[in-house]
């Protein structure tokens, strides 16, 4: 259908929520309604163009897939971090036998997972 073809009465409310609630509109939706109504004004023909602002489908959450925890033992901290990082892990130094992780080596987290690090800096 055409822009003519369209209803009046979805670009008149849309217009009217405009004034009425201006907080409650984007930016976006105020020029919408407001080329409508010049549009309108313009038109020979007295119908108004429809305006409708679609809402955007919602954001699927993001699941990180697991990784291999790398294995830093004999690396220095420095090393075993930036490996991890890496890898796509964040680190916290803990105390405890240098190069040891938790979870161990080699078992599977998802990407973004603590691991803690243990080591002296």
């Amino acid at each position: 259908a055409s822009r003519r073809e369209k209803p009046v009465d979805t670009a008149a409310a849309a217009l009217r929520l405009s004034v009425a609630k201006p907080e409650s509109t984007t930016t976006a939706q105020r020029e919408a309604v407001k080329l409508a109504a010049d549009a309108a004004q313009e038109d020979s023909s007295g119908t108004t163009p429809f305006v409708a602002t679609l809402p955007a489908p919602p954001a699927k959450p993001f699941a990180p897939l697991p990784r291999a925890i790398p294995d830093v033992h004999g690396l220095s901290v420095r090393q075993a971090v930036h490996a991890l990082h890496a890898n796509g892990f964040r680190v916290q130094l803990m105390t405890g036998p240098s190069g040891t992780t938790s979870p161990a080596a080699g078992l599977s987290a998802a990407a973004g997972s603590l691991v803690r690090l243990a080591g002296t800096p």
